[in-house]
């Protein structure tokens, strides 16, 4: 997001102000890991996929410790990893879930959650699509340098809240309701790379990069928050 941020987090230890913890999307993604996992175990195909006649089921490897290390975002939040020999990375990414088509392509996929007014059904709809792509992206690129044939299309299982019950006089708690769709991404892989190579100049260099900077009505601000913050603490 900011590279002048990032040379500091990567050459320093400079740590980022925490973003607010989310418990009710980190409770909807536990359900649908969950849900994932009961299907794992029968062999079975997830409504939503059947709901929008697609053949994905999820991924059963042979070692399903393997899986839940690649979902591990409680304990070493480190998830799927590769050895980038170019710079002697270790990259890493925490997929959500991993499901397999009928040739045996593996497809990634993320679960949201949020509560909007309309229907989540295409990529137009989604918020903050382009880092959501992004991250997909990132997982598909990392599993195929891994080895695995991938398709091209990843998922997002979207949970949209509705806005209909009310807690009633009788009731001691009410029940949320959500909409579930699926909302497919077409992944461009072609980013990746050069964007490594960036990375790796970035951290080579020996001065830090510059603070960016915007007009808005007339005044000087950052381009990054985090920049902003640290200059005037």
């Amino acid at each position: 997001q900011c590279p002048r941020c990032f040379y500091f987090i990567m050459k320093y230890g400079l740590r980022r102000i925490p973003s607010f913890n989310l418990p009710l999307n980190n409770l909807v993604d536990a359900c649908c890991k969950n849900d994932m996992d009961y299907c794992r175990q029968h062999d079975v195909m997830h409504p939503v996929f059947q709901e929008n006649n697609i053949e994905l089921k999820p991924y059963i490897p042979e070692d399903m410790h393997q899986v839940r290390l690649w979902r591990d975002d409680m304990k070493t939040y480190i998830g799927a990893t590769y050895l980038y020999e170019k710079y002697n990375w270790l990259l890493c990414g925490i997929v959500d879930d991993i499901m397999v088509n009928d040739d045996g392509d593996l497809v990634i996929v993320d679960f949201k959650s949020t509560s909007k007014i309309d229907n989540i059904n295409s990529f137009e709809d989604v918020s903050f699509s382009a880092g959501l792509k992004v991250q997909l992206e990132w997982y598909n690129w990392l599993f195929l340098q891994k080895g695995y044939s991938v398709d091209n299309t990843a998922y997002l299982i979207y949970y949209n809240a509705v806005r209909d019950r009310h807690l009633q006089p009788d009731e001691h708690f009410s029940l949320m309701r959500f909409r579930r769709s699926l909302v497919p991404i077409d992944c461009n892989l072609e980013w990746i790379e050069p964007t490594l190579d960036a990375i790796y100049n970035c951290l080579e260099s020996p001065t830090p990069p510059k603070e960016e900077f915007y007009e808005d009505k007339k005044k000087t601000r950052y381009k990054c928050d985090q920049c902003a913050y640290k200059n005037m603490y």
